[in-house]
Order: C-alpha cells, then structure tokens, then sequence
C-alpha cells in the first residue's frame, strides 16, 4: 500500500528515487539520538505500539476475585514535515540536472530531525513520551550560557557520572 500517494503526485520514479536519496542523506546523519538510544525500525504503517511488558489494574473484575489488569504500551508517534520542490526542479532533475534545488527538502530533513531528537532527549509530553532527561536519575549537568568550549568537560563528566553508577570496584586486600 502506497500511505505517502506517491501515485497523485506528477513525479517520476526516478524523481522520487532522487528524493528519498537526498531526504536519506540530509535525515539519517542529524537524527542523533537513535545513535545513543535503543532504536528498532522502521516497522511499518501497521505497528503502532511498543509493549512495556507491564500492566496496570484498571478495576475490579467482573465478578468477585477476578481482576482487570490492562497492558502498558508506548503508542508510536509519525513526525511530519511538509516540503515543496518546483515542478520544473523535478523536469530539470529528470533531464539530468545534478544541481537540484532541494533546498525545501533539506530544511524538512532538519526539522524532523530536530523534533525527534528533542522529543527523544527532553520528551512530549503530549504524545505521552517522557524524554531522556526527565527519566534520568542523575542531576542535570549545565552547560552554561552560549560556553560550548567546555563541551569535552561536560561529556566526561557525564561517562564519569554514568560510569560509577554501574562500576563496581573489586576489594584489594594486601598479600
């Protein structure tokens, strides 16, 4: 099943093939958080929830000593970003231009990047996703206004925090 209606649109095979290329190329490098985060995907248009693996009782059951529980799932999420491309960039492209203006595409690709990861690192609440950063049990780290020269600071003292949380020590005795 075609859910995008790439059928509707008047553009060629190798147009869109052009397009997911650049859409591919502009997207996968900026979406970060997948790369410190447990990601399993795509799963296509027919999963629509994780499972947690835990219930939840609801209510007292139907009849006495019978309980609901109900299964907690993380309902997906679709992230979409609308663009535009000239349909003589697309004549151009299918004439075997190699300067297509995707410019539309590139900014798309950026924002949905940037709103993945800011809803995987500080959340949604809307959508029911709890960020990264409300999750942690660790105490935030500030960076300070506008002080990206102390960036490498910052990350190691983060290993260093994570580190010791799950490092255990083996005892030394003297010999």
């Amino acid at each position: 099943m075609n859910h995008l209606l790439r059928g509707h649109a008047p553009i060629t095979d190798e147009a869109w093939a052009e397009i997911d290329k650049e859409a591919r190329e502009r997207l996968v490098p900026a979406l970060g958080a997948r790369k410190l985060v447990d990601f399993e995907g795509p799963r296509g248009w027919k999963y629509s929830a994780t499972n947690l693996g835990r219930t939840e009782e609801v209510a007292d059951g139907p009849t006495d000593g019978t309980f609901v529980r109900q299964r907690q799932v993380l309902p997906l999420v679709e992230l979409r970003t609308p663009f535009t491309i000239r349909r003589e960039e697309l004549a151009e492209l299918d004439r075997g231009a190699i300067d297509t203006d995707f410019e539309s595409l590139d900014d798309a690709a950026h924002t949905t990047a940037v709103a993945e990861n800011t809803a995987v690192f500080h959340g949604l609440a809307s959508a029911g996703i709890k960020g990264i950063a409300d999750a942690s049990s660790h105490k935030t780290i500030p960076l300070g206004e506008n002080n990206f020269f102390r960036y490498p600071e910052h990350i190691a003292k983060a290993i260093e925090t994570v580190s010791y949380t799950h490092l255990t020590l083996p005892t030394i005795s003297p010999v």
